[in-house]
């Protein structure tokens, strides 16, 4: 019996990343950059989507799906006021 690799696409940062379908949103990540998987783990950083809603590392992926890291820090600057 041939066991096939089901593959989908996802992006990291706009990166193209290739994961099993059954992956996670960790998995992903993991093989984008371990450094920064690490840093989401450890509540540094954080992965949001496209619309900038946060997702869960455990959460699903799907083809075409986007997600986007942006540290800590990012999160708690106070919006700039427009000029």
């Amino acid at each position: 019996m041939v066991m096939r690799f089901k593959a989908v696409t996802v992006f990291v940062n706009d990166v193209p990343i290739v994961v099993s379908h059954d992956a996670q949103v960790r998995h992903a990540l993991m093989a984008y950059d371990p450094a920064l998987f690490r840093l989401v783990r450890d509540g540094r950083a954080e992965v949001t989507d496209a619309d900038g809603h946060p997702v869960d590392l455990f959460g699903a992926v799907g083809e075409g799906w986007r997600f986007y890291v942006r540290l800590a820090s990012d999160r708690e600057r106070p919006p700039e006021e427009g000029r």
